[in-house]
C-alpha cells in the first residue's frame, strides 16, 4: 500500500484490509447509475481535518473531528485509496495541497477525493484555521 502523510506530515504506511466495492449491484444500482472504477489505481483521497483555530476566529476547537477524519482514512484505504491526510490547514496551505494534486497524472486511476473537514456557517462559507477561506454558494 502507499505511503501518506500523517498529522506531521511523515510518511507512513497504510495497514488497512482492503474493501470489495463490487456490491453496487446488491443495492440495485444499474449500470448508470456506477461510475467506472477499473483502472489500474483505485486513486488519490485528500483529507484536511481543521480541529484548532486561532483565538481571533471565535472559532471553536472541533471536538471528534479527528475520529472523523481516522476513520474517512480508514475507508478510504480500505477502498484502495492513497490517502493523505493533513491537519489544522491555512487557506493558503490548502490551495498549495489542492494546486500539487491537480498537477499530478490522474490518467490510471479511477477517480480522485478531496475532503475538508471544517466550520462552516449557513452563509456558505468554510473556514481555515485563521479566517474565512471562500463563500461556496
Amino acid at each position: 500500500m502507499a505511503n501518506k502523510p500523517n498529522q506531521n506530515d511523515d510518511l507512513l504506511d497504510g495497514n488497512h484490509p482492503r474493501m470489495n466495492i463490487s456490491q453496487a449491484e446488491k443495492l440495485g444500482f444499474t449500470d448508470i447509475d456506477e461510475y467506472f472504477m477499473g483502472h489500474k489505481r483505485r486513486g488519490t483521497a485528500i483529507v484536511i481535518n481543521n480541529k484548532d483555530f486561532h483565538p481571533n476566529t471565535g472559532l471553536n476547537t472541533r471536538d471528534g473531528t479527528n475520529l472523523d477524519a481516522s476513520r474517512l482514512e480508514g475507508t478510504f484505504l480500505g477502498l484502495g485509496f492513497d490517502t493523505e491526510v493533513y491537519h489544522n490547514r491555512t487557506a493558503l496551505q490548502i490551495l498549495t495541497i489542492v494546486e500539487q494534486a491537480a498537477k499530478r497524472d490522474y490518467s490510471q486511476c479511477d477517480c480522485f477525493m478531496f475532503v475538508l473537514l471544517s466550520h462552516g456557517d449557513e452563509r456558505d462559507i468554510i473556514y481555515d484555521i485563521n479566517t474565512t477561506i471562500k463563500e461556496t454558494g
